[in-house]
């Protein structure tokens, strides 16, 4: 179907005599919220109107049409996913789109989002599996738009599985394929919002923000129309996130309490495990550590069996909470937990950040020269790595504030503020204090 349903489509399907996949194509057309479509739909076209009996018998019949077409796909594409979990590389390629048609497009893409944590490099095949797979299915059996379709939610999940990979420039390039496809599909709203959504994470690893949450926000309505309030919550969610990088933590923290309350946990609690990750820090960046302790200790249960890094970014929390509230030495003690945790974990950055954090404590316990050791070391930690231009400069002036014995919390404080806001603004610029 190019553009709207025939009107025998239409006057068929309202008696219920359209076979499965044809009522299900109407139906999809019409849900859509055509306005030429759907009165023809309520108001049958036939001469004399049926009952309401006949009507909603009609109407009954298409939708258990549709249901029993849809329970088979499903049923079809639970078993390929059986299939898949059990099969090397070399069998998956040789899995043809003749045979299974779309369903093996979908599972394995399926699949790959499955692996997203557990095995990028996985997680990128298998994408690239089904955006091949979607290259070889038939227009004239599956027709023109729903292979366009397909092709371009496969190359936009390849896409972002190069994004998860870090291969950036790939990943950008494989997001203008997917919109050439699209631009060649049904137009399908949603199908739409799935590729600006994943394009906004690509946005957000290229620390451009504002081009993010330009595309969240459509992303955000575009969901809301059609009644999916859990995906556009869940694109409120990631805007605000993106805000709290931007350096706007209050406004962050409003997002990202209307985000929560539009979610469903059950359905997906990585998007509220993260949201609520970074609630807790932004909350302790605006200041309010009553608040941010009193949050920790309500969400501590959802960082059990959380990943190792995580936990130790809520550890570092604590003792940015400690030090916060005045409780300098507890904070001292945590820090030097937390940057051993790091280096263990081969984060150096973390790691060489939360010695800052340790030295700031240690400055206000006025030990200057546990401090100065802590800062010098820390400092050619940073030296070592591969930072953006603008952060070594404050390390370097840091460092030599220090070796000159020009120990001083203020700088300390701009410096820690600026590396934190750096590590997401590339244009972020270091302008501290008068020493």
């Amino acid at each position: 179907m190019t553009d709207h349903p025939t009107p025998e489509d239409l006057k068929d399907f309202v008696r219920g005599k359209l076979d499965r996949e044809r009522a299900g194509v109407v139906l999809r057309h019409v849900l859509r919220g055509c306005r030429t479509c759907r009165p023809e739909v309520a108001e049958p076209l036939t001469p004399v109107a049926p009952s309401i009996e006949e009507y909603d018998a009609a109407i009954d019949r298409a939708f258990v049409s549709v249901l029993a077409f849809h329970r088979k796909q499903e049923s079809k594409r639970q078993e390929l996913q059986r299939i898949l979990a059990d099969l090397s590389d070399e069998d998956l390629s040789s899995l043809s789109p003749t045979k299974y048609g779309p369903i093996l497009v979908e599972a394995l893409l399926e699949r790959s989002w499955a692996l997203r944590h557990e095995d990028p490099a996985r997680m990128r095949d298998l994408a690239h599996l089904a955006k091949i797979a979607a290259s070889q299915l038939s227009f004239s059996k599956h027709g023109q738009e729903r292979v366009s379709d397909l092709q371009c939610r496969a190359w936009a999940e390849y896409a972002n599985a190069c994004r998860v990979a870090e291969c950036l420039d790939e990943a950008e390039a494989a997001f203008t394929q997917a919109v050439l496809y699209q631009d060649q599909g049904s137009g399908d709203p949603l199908l739409a919002a799935r590729v600006m959504d994943l394009l906004s994470s690509l946005y957000r690893a290229r620390r451009k923000f504002s081009r993010a949450r330009e595309l969240l926000l459509l992303v955000q309505k575009a969901y809301l129309q059609f009644g999916q309030r859990h995906y556009a919550g869940r694109a409120l969610l990631k805007t605000g996130i993106y805000t709290g990088y931007s350096g706007e933590p209050e406004k962050a923290l409003r997002l990202l309490q209307r985000g929560l309350r539009m979610v469903d946990e059950s359905f997906d609690p990585e998007i509220v495990f993260i949201a609520v990750h970074n609630q807790l820090w932004f909350t302790a960046d605006c200041g309010r550590f009553e608040e941010a302790q009193k949050l920790v200790f309500l969400n501590r249960w959802r960082y059990e069996g959380a990943a190792r890094l995580n936990r130790i970014k809520l550890r570092w929390l604590e003792g940015r909470i400690d030090a916060g509230l005045g409780k300098h030495e507890r904070a001292v003690n945590v820090f030097g937990e937390v940057r051993d945790d790091f280096e263990e974990a081969e984060q150096s950055f973390p790691a060489s950040l939360v010695a800052l954090d340790m030295a700031l404590s240690l400055l206000h316990r006025g030990r200057t020269d546990e401090a100065r050791d802590t800062v010098l070391e820390a400092a050619e930690t940073f030296r070592r790595l591969d930072i953006e231009r603008e952060m070594l400069i404050a390390v370097r002036f840091l460092q030599q504030a220090f070796s000159l014995g020009l120990a001083r919390i203020t700088l300390l404080e701009d410096v820690i503020a600026f590396l934190r806001k750096a590590e997401h603004d590339p244009e972020a610029k270091f302008e501290p204090r008068p020493l």
